[in-house]
């Protein structure tokens, strides 16, 4: 549950051919710490990843031009248990790229996003969301965050998706409101389909990263620099919910706070945000409240432009832009790495108790520890 894919395909390839330790997965490996080769990648750029129903489905691009490679038009269905890949209905919103996905009730949604620059949506936005039914194998327009008329949610593009509890959350993400200027977004929304759209807001403050009400808009404004992440990963690992990677907003847009390049990069690079949601949703919404500031043991572990995750065994996986494993342990809070990859990873998905990753040319399994 994550965001959308932006590794460009070509810069993975050239990755690939720079790993000469890298394990070449074999079908009959499936002991612990191993790799298995199940199929050949389909066609296009992969997007999305999920897991529903025992069965995975990826989401690619139809065109590999550079301008089109990140639209969002065909989707797969891949059966672990026979390692078929079936080509299912297509995509069937308005062209966008940077749109959010999550699983929810063994529906897969899909929704938001920027324009192609050529579908005439409002400041390049799009509204809608749709949900995609396996049983059916059709996708059905639901209402969007917009067309519930949450208030205080502007999300356009980049959001965070995840599943938390029996519902779906669109976090952070970017938005233009009447203006050429793109603006972050915090906090968010969640949806459950019985009772539609609802806010999501943070508590910051009075928390252990930040014990003390701000003094002054300059220390309410760097809490929110620092912990709003748009186009990054989101993920609920044992109830808790972790976000990272991704990108920070400009602190030039939000007044008086004006950290370093090298501490910007830093959050971005080695910080995770850990939250809990300590009451039930209520009718106005759910509130998520900031637990811990989790910083990654060096910068070889790099969360910046991360922007898929997933949970297994106790552990989050994080995939970085240069297509290596992260994992973090919530017991321990231990990170660590997979070693031995097939090649740079491109996307990552749990089921049942293997992990499903995509490489630049395979379907491949890992068996975890």
């Amino acid at each position: 549950m994550r965001s959308t894919l932006f590794i460009a395909l070509a810069t993975v390839g050239f990755l690939w051919n720079c790993r000469p330790t890298a394990q070449q997965p074999t079908p009959e490996t499936s002991a612990p710490d191993s790799w298995r080769q199940l199929a050949d990648v389909p066609a296009g750029k992969p997007l999305l990843m999920a897991a529903l129903n025992g069965k995975i489905y990826i989401g690619t691009s139809a065109n590999t031009e550079v301008s089109k490679q990140d639209i969002l038009a065909k989707l797969w269905e891949f059966d672990p248990a026979d390692r078929r890949l079936t080509a299912r209905q297509d995509f069937t919103g308005q062209p966008v790229r940077d749109f959010t996905y999550f699983t929810q009730g063994g529906k897969l949604f899909v929704g938001l996003g920027q324009g192609d620059g050529t579908s005439g949506l409002i400041y390049g936005y799009s509204p809608d969301f749709f949900a995609y039914d396996p049983q059916q194998n059709a996708w059905q327009n639901i209402a969007s965050v917009q067309k519930s008329g949450v208030p205080n949610v502007l999300i356009g593009a980049r959001a965070n998706g995840l599943n938390f509890r029996d519902r779906g959350l669109v976090l952070h993400g970017t938005y233009k409101a009447n203006t050429p200027t793109t603006f972050e977004n915090s906090g968010g929304a969640t949806y459950r389909p019985a009772d539609g759209w609802k806010p999501v807001t943070e508590k910051l403050f009075g928390t252990t990263p930040y014990p003390t009400e701000p003094a002054s808009l300059v220390q309410y404004n760097q809490a929110y620099v620092e912990t709003t992440h748009w186009g990054g990963f989101a993920c609920t690992l044992n109830d808790r919910i972790y976000i990272g990677g991704g990108s920070l907003p400009s602190p030039s847009r939000w007044g008086g706070y004006q950290p370093s390049q090298d501490y910007t990069t830093y959050l971005g690079s080695r910080i995770m945000w850990e939250y809990t949601v300590p009451e039930p949703d209520a009718p106005t919404g759910l509130t998520m409240v900031l637990n811990a500031r989790l910083e990654t043991p060096s910068g070889d572990y790099n969360l910046s432009g991360s922007r898929e995750s997933f949970a297994l065994k106790n552990k989050l996986y994080i995939i970085t832009l240069a297509g290596d494993v992260l994992t973090f342990d919530g017991a321990t809070k231990r990170w660590d790495k997979l070693t031995n990859l097939p090649g740079p990873v491109l996307a990552g998905v749990a089921l049942g108790e293997k992990a499903y990753f995509l490489t630049a040319n395979a379907i491949v399994d890992y068996t975890p520890k």
